[in-house]
This record gives structure tokens, C-alpha cells and sequence, in this order.
């Protein structure tokens, strides 16, 4: 038996290609750049035309939120909703489709850059945006943390646990 293919881990977040298969009646794009490529490749696959919402089209990440909420609400079933950009901008806008009452099946995660991405302090269980280094301060507790290959879903964050169990309280803030 030859098995070559490196072994998943089941907590963490993948990110597939969509399939040829998907014919969705309505598509909805939100990317953290401008996306003209991936909108381009989506509008031409779609027959009822495609919206799309860009961060630079918007005040913030919460205005963003707001938007496409607003739109979600409204929206019939049937809708496809295809989210590009880092891993935070992912599962941030993910949280707000799935509260929209959208499937997993229906949204596509399409990561572009793995730069920046969000750690759960299990300590003060504060959500904060960290970089790909696999220790992080955390800025609510100053707890050095050891950021686990662990991925929640529902929080949309990756777990920090404490790196140094001799100084679990991190240091002492004035």
C-alpha cells in the first residue's frame, strides 16, 4: 500500500475549488480587494447576474457586515455566496452568511492570502487578529500564547492556548 498523500487534519479549515457542478440562481461575491478575476470567472457562469461587494467599495469590515447581511435578508433560496480574501476577512464574513441562515454548502471560502487570520485566547476568550507566527501575544491579557493547529468554526478563529506554564498570567499590565 502506497499512500502518498499527507494526512488532513480534521480541525483545521480547507478551502476547494468550487465545482462545475454548482448552478446556484443567484451569486453573491464579497472580496477583500477589488476581485475583478474571480468576478469575471463567477458572472460568466451565472445566468441571473451576480453581485458583488468589495471592502474598498466600503467605510470598514462592520459596514461590509452590515451590507451583506442586508442583502442575505432579502435574498431568495438558491443563493451562492463566494468569500475572497485572508482567512480573518473569510470567517468573519462566513459568521454572517451561516447567522443569514446559508448552508456550508452554500458558501465558498476562496483564501488568497494566508498573512493574517484570528486566535481565540482560551484565557480571556478575546478574538484578536494575529499573524502565521505560531506564538502571539494576546492583546486583551497579555498571555504569550502557542497558537494550536486547531480551528474553530463557530468562532472562526484558531485556538491560543498558554506557551510558558510557568507564567500563565502573562505579564502584569499597569
Amino acid at each position: 500500500m502506497n499512500d502518498t498523500a499527507a494526512p488532513r487534519h480534521t480541525s483545521l479549515p480547507y478551502y476547494d475549488l468550487p465545482s462545475g457542478e454548482q448552478r446556484p440562481l443567484q451569486r453573491v461575491l464579497v472580496t477583500q480587494g477589488q476581485g475583478a478575476a474571480l468576478a469575471a470567472t463567477l458572472q460568466a457562469g451565472c445566468t441571473t447576474g451576480l453581485t458583488h461587494f468589495s471592502l474598498p467599495g466600503h467605510r470598514d469590515l462592520v459596514t461590509l457586515q452590515q451590507a451583506l447581511a442586508a442583502h442575505l435578508h432579502h435574498s431568495h433560496v438558491g443563493t451562492h455566496l463566494h468569500v475572497q480574501g485572508d482567512e480573518a476577512f473569510l470567517w468573519a464574513l462566513r459568521t454572517v452568511a451561516a447567522d443569514a441562515g446559508l448552508l456550508s454548502e452554500e458558501i465558498t471560502l476562496h483564501l488568497e492570502t494566508a498573512t493574517a487570520r484570528s486566535v481565540f485566547c482560551v484565557h480571556c476568550a478575546h478574538v484578536q487578529s494575529a499573524t502565521e507566527a505560531d506564538r502571539h501575544t494576546c492583546c486583551q491579557c497579555a498571555v504569550v500564547l502557542e497558537v494550536r493547529a486547531h480551528f474553530s468554526r463557530r468562532l472562526g478563529a484558531y485556538i491560543g492556548v498558554c506557551a510558558d506554564a510557568d507564567q500563565p498570567c502573562g505579564e502584569v499590565r499597569p
